[in-house]
C-alpha cells in the first residue's frame, strides 16, 4: 500500500487470495483484466509497481487512454494463429503494473506498453491463464474485439495455455 493506493476491497482481496488460487489449482480457464491481470501475476509470486504517474487514472474517459501494443506472436506457438494481428489498440487507466523482472518462468510476457515497456499482457506457459492490463470491454476497435474473442474462445474450448500448440 502507498499514498496513491485506494482502500482495500475485502471481497476482491478474498477472491484474489483464495478463490483465484483454487481456480488455478483446478485448471479453470482464467482471463484476468486490469486488477485480474495483476492478481494473476501476484498469485504466481510476481510483484507490482505500486504507482505509475504516466498512466491515466480510472476516473478519466477510457477513450482518451488508448495506445497500441505490439503482440509477441512469433515466440508463442498458438499466437501464430493471430498472425494477421500484430498490434491492437488498448486503453490503460491503471496506476499499478506487473513488475516484469519478478515474473516466474511459467508466466510469459505477450505484450508491452510501447513507450514504457510495462507489461500489458501475460500468459501461462502450461495453464489456460491470460492476463490483460487493459480494458477490452471499453475498446470498440474490430481488431481488439477479434483478438480478445479469439483468446476467450481458445481458453474455453481448449482448456490449455494460448502458448501451447
Amino acid at each position: 500500500p502507498s499514498f496513491m493506493t485506494s482502500k482495500p476491497d475485502l471481497q476482491k482481496d478474498y477472491f484474489d487470495n483464495v478463490c483465484l488460487k483454487r481456480y488455478i489449482a483446478n485448471g479453470t480457464p482464467i482471463l484476468g483484466l486490469c486488477r485480474g491481470h495483476q492478481a494473476i501475476a501476484v498469485a504466481f509470486a510476481g510483484k507490482l509497481i505500486q504507482h505509475m504517474v504516466h498512466e491515466k487514472n480510472k476516473d478519466e474517459d477510457p477513450f482518451k487512454c488508448v495506445h497500441k501494443i505490439a503482440l509477441d506472436v512469433q515466440n508463442f506457438p498458438i499466437l501464430r494463429s493471430f498472425s494477421d494481428i500484430d498490434t491492437i489498440p488498448v486503453n490503460s487507466r491503471h496506476h499499478q503494473a506487473v513488475r516484469e523482472n519478478s515474473l516466474p518462468n511459467d508466466l510469459a510476457v505477450v505484450a508491452r506498453h510501447p513507450q514504457t515497456q510495462h507489461v500489458e499482457m501475460i500468459a501461462h506457459m502450461a495453464l489456460p491463464i491470460v492476463g490483460m492490463q487493459f480494458h477490452p470491454e471499453d475498446i470498440y476497435e474490430d481488431v481488439t474485439c477479434e483478438f480478445v474473442n479469439k483468446i476467450v474462445f481458445h481458453l474455453i474450448n481448449n482448456r490449455k495455455s494460448i502458448l501451447q500448440e
